[in-house]
């Protein structure tokens, strides 16, 4: 195997080999040992720290495509979203090939422990172990490097110890634990792990935007050791297949369009042991990637955790705000993680009243309780706009504001609420000048349909006011009635000056494909939207 052939190219080249499974399994000893120099002995760039040391090494690739795979979290998931708060300080592996453990133990198993406490690990007594794993898990000295997937086994079969308990000594990996404490660590177990496509950038962020962190091995360069701050976003080939490094994934911005990690070299790396990673970089260079399943007690997947709320400035009384110093600190309160748009109104006095829309009336309470913390009398005018409409409200904010005369309507009404065997007649007006119309209906079974969308290789646009109509059973055209499963639906109608996407939509997605795509391919394009809200029941 050359030095040059990246983690893909391995795989390729084992899997040639022959059906025999004796072989098979030779052959990827032998690569596994030439991996694991490759990915764990490497000389360090100039201005880089003596000890960032590196130590991933991926899963055979039928050992990683037989892992299971994390499911979809369809739910709201919101621009920005930031974990790091629940994670123990960046801590230093030293020399040690060790990060695979510092990511797994010392970074994500702590924090599902944080979040079973409702507290921070900001105590040395809530630091667990990287040792502890490490020590069990490594291919060889303290210079070999190790599989994720080693160090998840271990956590799950006999969970981890803490730092007190277990210390970790970067001149020394050759301690093992006796009897006493591994019964001690098994309070920390963990009920398994799953694997995430590695390149798929949205599944990442959903298990983000669900509470899950995100474990992942990626192939390094030179200026990830000199990061400092801003970005990392090496888009070359430098250190492709020959310098793994474990990592996990804290966060993402959609504006600073990176992940945010937090790594095991220390504070003084990054930004206090913190860092962002662009997307192009990632998806250039992750290699695999993976979620722990804590114990259910400790689970968050259904109720991902919001953004700290920050401290709102001082003021007297909220009489003392105008109307525009009001909506900047409910805007402040809400931060990118709410599903839906506040704004407030001064009504003599203290009183405040809060209108606009949410996804769920529990995600106004801190908001609220901020404000009567200043002294305010909360009245609440929120309209209930469950998910995923209020997502699609959230994310057609611009183009909503510029509907260009692009109107939708279910049976004359911009909202609905229908019964079982109703008839789902849609009703689409264009804009006033040529566009390219998207319309779909994202429905309560989880799809989003898409009842027109531009075909072809050169589509041709809608003349201007041209007027289209769904579902009526009429003319020829299939008739929509509503049927279970029932819930919150939308009909939802984008019009472009030009075609969104680069290629032809399916004619169906699931409705969290559908958004993310919706989300991307929207920026810039001066597009408007219109959206009517429909609501199926029983009877």
């Amino acid at each position: 195997m050359s030095a040059n052939m990246t983690a893909r190219q391995s795989a390729r080249f084992i899997n040639a080999t022959p059906a025999d499974g004796g072989l098979s399994r030779n052959v990827w000893a032998l690569a596994l040992k030439a991996l694991t120099l490759l990915f764990c002995l490497h000389v360090l760039p100039s201005g880089a720290e003596e000890d960032y040391a590196t130590g991933f090494i991926p899963d055979d690739p039928q050992t990683y495509a037989a892992t299971p795979e994390a499911p979809r979290y369809r739910a709201w998931v919101p621009p920005e979203t930031d974990l790091s708060a629940w994670f123990p300080a960046p801590g230093r592996q030293g020399a040690q090939a060790s990060c695979g453990a510092w990511a797994t133990a010392y970074a994500a198993r702590a924090y599902y422990a944080a979040r079973r406490r409702g507290q921070p690990p900001l105590e040395p007594a809530d630091r667990l172990s990287p040792a502890y794993i490490y020590n069990q898990i490594k291919n060889g000295s303290c210079k070999a490097g190790s599989q994720i997937s080693k160090a998840l086994i271990l956590m799950r079969d006999r969970g981890v110890a803490t730092w007190p308990d277990f210390p970790y000594d970067p001149a020394d990996c050759s301690r093992l634990p006796g009897p006493e404490l591994t019964a001690k660590a098994a309070r920390f177990r963990i009920s398994g792990y799953e694997r995430v496509e590695a390149e798929d950038l949205d599944k990442l962020k959903e298990q983000i935007a669900g509470g899950h962190p995100v474990i992942f091995g990626m192939d390094v360069s030179d200026d990830l050791y000199r990061l400092k701050g801003g970005i990392y976003n090496d888009l070359s080939a430098e250190g492709l297949g020959r310098n793994g490094h474990a990592l996990v994934l804290v966060g993402y911005s959609e504006p600073r369009r990176a992940f945010k990690v937090i790594n095991s070299w220390g504070p003084n790396w990054g930004e206090r042991g913190f860092g962002w990673i662009s997307y192009a970089a990632l998806r250039k260079r992750i290699v695999q990637a993976y979620v722990m399943k804590p114990p259910p007690d400790e689970a968050q997947r259904q109720d991902a955790p919001p953004a700290p709320i920050p401290t709102p400035p001082p003021v007297t009384r909220p009489s003392g705000l105008n109307a525009e110093g009001l909506n900047r600190l409910i805007a402040r309160l809400a931060g990118p993680g709410l599903c839906g748009d506040l704004r407030g109104r001064l009504s003599g006095g203290n009183r405040v009243i809060l209108s606009g829309f949410a996804g769920r009336e529990r995600d106004i309470d801190p908001i609220a309780q901020a404000l009567q913390a200043q002294g305010a009398v909360v009245t609440r005018d929120i309209v209930p706009r469950p998910w995923p409409q209020c997502e699609v409200l959230v994310n057609l904010r611009t183009e909503l504001a510029q509907p260009r005369g692009l109107k939708v309507s279910i049976a004359g009404q911009a909202d609905a609420a229908l019964k079982a065997g109703d008839t789902v007649m849609i009703e689409v007006i264009t804009p006033s000048t040529p566009s390219y119309l998207y319309l779909t209906y994202v429905q309560a079974d989880g799809n989003a349909v898409h009842l027109t969308r531009p075909l072809g290789r050169y589509p041709k646009p809608l003349p201007p006011n041209t007027r289209l109509v769904f579902g009526d059973g009429q003319a020829g055209r299939a008739r929509f009635t509503a049927s279970p499963p029932f819930g919150p639906e939308a009909v939802v109608a984008i019009a472009a000056p030009q075609p969104l996407y680069s290629a032809v939509l399916p004619p169906t997605q699931i409705e969290r494909d559908y958004l993310n795509q919706m989300r991307q391919a929207l920026s810039g394009w001066g597009a408007s939207a219109a959206v009517a809200l429909l609501s199926t029941q029983p009877h």
